[in-house]
């Protein structure tokens, strides 16, 4: 009977998101995986039995990775009122070094799931690949209906799903070149939607609701 690989099968999902996140998901390949996860070719084949199937699995399980981390930093942020929609920004958003002190003191919680940087890499790469390959889309669209659920539940869940659609806005700027990463503009739209998920006064939720 062959002996399993070193390797843990979520071990081999990781290095598979940080290849599409780098390469793009369609150019993601059994080889690059493997050289990313140190082992062989083999060895991925050993969990995943092609390659269609390591990308299912690889979007599925960056779900769940996102999916965790947004319910871990929910339950560690003390501050209802727009917690879902702050989750999501700073996960995919990696904090400008001036304004970590000030996120700090808002107690959004540690960071949990992926880094920032990998998460938006990656989203940026599966929207590349829903144009070429919309099935795609159906892996990863229960997380998202989920999502879409919980936060219209949530008091004020429409102003939350409004800020994540811009946040959506401006990944498929920087798909088409509008905007790029360090840029004065994505800068000032990245600060925004920092803005317009950070817990409102009492006074500020008062007026929202007249």
């Amino acid at each position: 009977m062959a002996r399993p690989p070193a390797t843990t099968p979520n071990a081999i999902l990781e290095a598979a998101i940080r290849v599409a996140g780098r390469d793009g998901l369609l150019a993601t390949t059994l080889d690059k995986v493997a050289a990313e996860a140190g082992i062989t070719k083999g060895g991925v084949l050993y969990h995943f039995a092609s390659k269609d199937e390591l990308l299912t699995r690889m979007m599925e399980h960056f779900a769940a990775e996102v999916e965790q981390g947004l319910i871990t930093r929910i339950a560690n942020d003390p501050v209802a009122d727009r917690r879902w929609v702050r989750a999501m920004i700073d996960m995919v958003f990696a904090s400008e070094p001036e304004n970590a002190p000030e996120q700090e003191n808002e107690a959004i919680g540690a960071p949990h799931g992926l880094p920032p940087e990998l998460t938006h890499k990656f989203i940026l790469a599966m929207l590349a690949a829903f144009a070429t390959n919309p099935a795609l889309l159906n892996v990863i669209k229960p997380f998202m209906e989920r999502m879409r659920n919980r936060i219209q539940a949530q008091p004020g869940g429409i102003e939350q799903i409004v800020t994540w659609l811009a946040a959506d806005g401006l990944f498929l700027w920087e798909l088409f070149g509008m905007a790029r990463q360090g840029d004065p503009t994505w800068h000032a739209v990245v600060a925004e939607l920092r803005r317009r998920s950070r817990p409102r006064t009492a006074a500020e939720i008062a007026e929202d609701n007249d």
